[in-house]
């Protein structure tokens, strides 16, 4: 019996804890898109609310969220369903829901560092026509948040619609996306980067208007490249799902329901001796 003493004491120390999961019910609202000459507001088409439940399926796929299920409601509302859901896993899933990822990816004016402080000056002026100033927030090696103004051409030179694989990386690379076009794509970067002063020239990558980053071209670049700047591995998993499966209407939680399923045994965490 004293043998047993120290066995059970290890047992009990090393128990892994129990988390408690959601069954989680979602109404989302397809928001109308405003045509650039009017004010006017357009209405939901069916093709745009069939496209968006289609998008939510692929998404929900591929981060093999548990019993998906997506369904319209009405002619601009959708229903969402996910069952056995961590605290985290929620804040994921409400990003995969609603994240447009509208990658693009856009040339630097060669004399940014230059020009850019004078137009952040006086941002009410075109001083530079064609191009808009963004912002490239990042953190360096001590943890500091640093910024840096960059002049982006506003005409695309790449979107996201010709991607056909996008990976997270994880190790050394965290934070990072893999990413291959199509050949049309792979011809357009070619065109793009192979035209840049390599060594010099920079590439914007920007997400949902957000700038990701703005690497130096090193060299002609083709049919993959990638994304960095995204943060954790989770984070570039919810993207990557994303940027496969683009949402062309932006979308909106109206409501969320979540009702306690189970406790499930999590071996990340370990139970209180």
């Amino acid at each position: 019996m004293k043998r047993l003493i120290p066995f059970i004491a290890c047992l009990i120390t090393y128990a892994h804890a129990q988390v408690q999961t959601f069954d989680l019910t979602y109404t989302l609202r397809v928001q109308d898109e405003a045509p650039s000459s009017t004010d006017d507001k357009q209405p939901v088409s069916f093709k745009n609310l069939n496209h968006a439940v289609l998008t939510l399926e692929k998404r929900l796929k591929a981060l093999k969220a548990k019993k998906p299920k997506v369904k319209a409601k009405g002619s601009d509302r959708i229903l969402v369903t996910v069952n056995q859901l961590s605290d985290d896993e929620i804040q994921e899933l409400r990003s995969t829901l609603t994240k447009p990822a509208k990658l693009e990816l856009k040339l630097v004016h060669p004399d940014t560092r230059k020009l850019a402080p004078k137009v952040a000056a006086d941002p009410d002026n075109e001083i530079v026509p064609g191009y808009e100033l963004k912002v490239l927030r990042d953190t360096d090696d001590d943890g500091n948040i640093t910024s840096e103004n960059i002049l982006v051409k506003k005409r695309v030179a790449l979107d996201g619609s010709y991607i056909i694989e996008a990976e997270e990386l994880e190790g050394r690379h965290e934070g990072q996306i893999k990413i291959e076009l199509n050949a049309q794509g792979a011809d357009l970067m070619f065109k793009t980067t192979d035209q840049m002063q390599h060594g010099s020239d920079r590439l914007a990558i920007l997400l949902d208007g957000t700038l990701l980053s703005a690497p130096t071209v090193q060299s002609t670049l083709s049919k993959k490249f990638l994304i960095s700047g995204i943060g954790s591995v989770k984070e570039a998993k919810t993207l990557a799902a994303a940027l496969l499966h683009p949402l062309k209407n932006p979308l909106i939680i109206e409501e969320e329901k979540r009702t306690p399923s189970h406790l499930i045994t999590d071996p990340s965490k370990k139970a209180a001796p």
